[in-house]
């Protein structure tokens, strides 16, 4: 009987993110014996697009993360030889960086889920630091040791393969992408969708950040207000960087019918999808929007709602415009307004329901995911000459 290979899920990752579980899921999937080491840190950021303030604050962050990496590292160090593989996930820069170098010198091949780099995050999309200056060299330098200990990297769409070969100059062959997908079991239970009150009811959930383009969205409700089309609701549900938008359009305009929740369960969003008539993806400019396509998007695909998100290349690899998927151009707050009012038509709702459910099994579901995932498995778990399963083989 051939020994399942055995991998180190280890770090300061955020446990119950959904890129994290879904890469556990299908490596458990593959026949692998995952083992999770786990120090939380992340978990107790909500909020993470603000800097912490003052020197203390800075201080208090320090000691956390030395504490942490010292369990991390007590933790892992005596399992890393036996093991075949080590895997990084999101948020796992610094796990990079010390656990990443860890496996590197025992001769383990690390398999990194970044998800995102900081640089892209932090300095590029939401601009929390001027691109010339030295913390956004340093960011760069992070994320580009980060991806140099790596021996294979999986990316989320084609786009950012090709971002981080350009930005990084990482060997596209190390590169593997693998959609976010969504965990189909949990979202279908939204595909049973119940009855509807009278009028359109439109779901935005997600950080406030520009990638998201919360001000299109803000701006697509005053036109739809100002036209008197008074039965169209919008739930918001999120906070981050951008929140004060979201308050201060509330206070200015009591009239609108607009709920803002700054925090839901994320066992509670299949539920308020089951509720809405139509899901907000993302309408913003950066580059980075023009590259992703988020969990939200393929959890919205996985639950069969009508979807109305920005057009873009990433975009393109899973939905069509009007097929499943209403595509707006970014930034453009009339076409989403005008795509929303379109949605009244049950026929067009139905049409786009259940192409985005379609579509979702053939490119977000486990099923779909499998063969490039296993693909990225067997390059990384041959790439460990001296790994226990590499040497069995030989």
């Amino acid at each position: 009987m051939t020994r399942r290979p055995k991998i180190l899920y280890a770090g300061s990752y955020e446990r119950d993110y959904p890129r994290n579980q879904q890469v556990i899921r299908l490596l458990r999937a593959c026949q692998c014996d995952v083992t999770e080491i786990h120090e939380p840190f992340w978990e107790r950021i909500r909020d993470k697009s603000r800097l912490p303030g003052g020197g203390l604050s800075l201080v208090m962050i320090a000691a956390r993360l030395l504490v942490t990496y010292l369990r991390l590292l007590i933790r892992t160090a005596p399992r890393i030889r036996s093991a075949d593989a080590l895997a990084i996930g999101y948020i796992g820069q610094l796990d990079m960086l010390v656990l990443g170098l860890l496996a590197r010198i025992s001769r383990i091949p690390v398999l990194y889920n970044p998800l995102v780099t900081l640089t892209d995050t932090i300095v590029e999309d939401r601009a929390m630091t001027d691109r010339r200056s030295l913390a956004s060299r340093l960011i760069w330098v992070v994320d580009w040791l980060a991806l140099r200990n790596a021996t294979l990297i999986l990316s989320d769409t084609e786009e950012n393969a090709t971002y981080l070969t350009a930005q990084f100059g990482i060997s596209r062959s190390r590169i593997y992408p693998v959609p976010v997908g969504a965990d189909e079991e949990m979202f279908a239970l939204a595909s049973n969708r119940g009855d509807r009150s009278p009028g359109i009811q439109a779901l935005f959930y997600g950080k406030m950040i520009p990638l998201h383009g919360i001000e299109t969205i803000l701006e697509a409700i005053r036109i739809l207000y100002e036209s008197g089309d008074e039965d169209i609701s919008f739930e918001i549900i999120g906070s981050g960087q951008q929140e004060h938008l979201v308050r201060a359009f509330v206070e200015s305009h009591p009239g609108i019918s607009l709920v803002h929740r700054r925090w839901v369960a994320y066992r509670r969003l299949p539920q308020r999808i089951a509720s809405a008539d139509v899901v907000l993806g993302i309408f913003g400019a950066t580059e980075k929007a023009s590259r992703v396509v988020p969990n939200k998007v393929f959890q919205a695909m996985a639950a069969g709602a009508a979807i109305i998100t920005r057009d873009s290349p990433a975009i393109r690899e899973v939905l069509s415009h009007g097929s499943s998927a209403l595509l707006t151009p970014p930034a453009d707050a009339d076409a989403l307004a005008e795509a929303i009012r379109s949605l009244r038509n049950a026929e067009l709702r139905t049409r786009l329901s259940e192409g985005a459910r379609a579509s979702f099994e053939r490119t977000g579901s486990d099923h779909a995911l499998m063969p490039g995932f296993s693909s990225a498995l067997d390059a990384l778990l041959s790439s460990g000459s001296d790994s226990p399963v590499s040497r069995q083989s030989q």
